[in-house]
């Protein structure tokens, strides 16, 4: 795993009991957040696309929760 990935999968590990979907696995969650909670996703938003910083985190909040949390 890359370094970055490895602490993806923590944060997901660390999530209580129940708060991810019944459907993905683990594995996928922690796939899912690190694919789309990239470092390149917040500069083409925030630096190309002229997004401000707090619209980006409101962005990645309500992705992942859409994507991983029941």
């Amino acid at each position: 795993m890359w370094p970055r990935h490895q602490r993806v999968h923590r944060y997901v590990r660390m999530l209580p009991e129940g708060w991810l979907k019944a459907r993905p696995t683990e594995e996928t969650a922690t796939d899912s957040f690190w694919a789309v909670a990239r470092p390149d996703t917040c500069e083409v938003l925030v630096g190309r696309r002229g997004w401000t910083p707090e619209r980006y985190e409101g962005w990645i909040a309500e992705a992942i929760a859409a994507l991983l949390l029941d």
